[in-house]
């Protein structure tokens, strides 16, 4: 399985999101795996903003009933 985590910074600066330092990118595959390994289904690039909030807060509604 492929997945682009970004760009690496060998041509432009490191910004965090889509143009990653070594040290970024590590941490971004690293999120990704850990994803992967729970089941989640990854990110959808096609999921609109309304449900992007809703899974946000359901995912902090479940983590405050902890």
């Amino acid at each position: 399985m492929k997945k682009a985590l970004g760009t690496a910074d060998d041509l432009s600066a490191a910004n965090g999101d889509t143009i990653l330092n070594r040290k970024q990118a590590l941490g971004k595959a690293n999120e990704w795996f850990e994803q992967q390994e729970s089941g989640g289904a990854g990110i959808d690039p096609n999921i609109a903003v309304r449900d992007a909030i809703e899974l946000t807060c359901e995912a902090g509604n479940a983590a405050l009933a902890r």
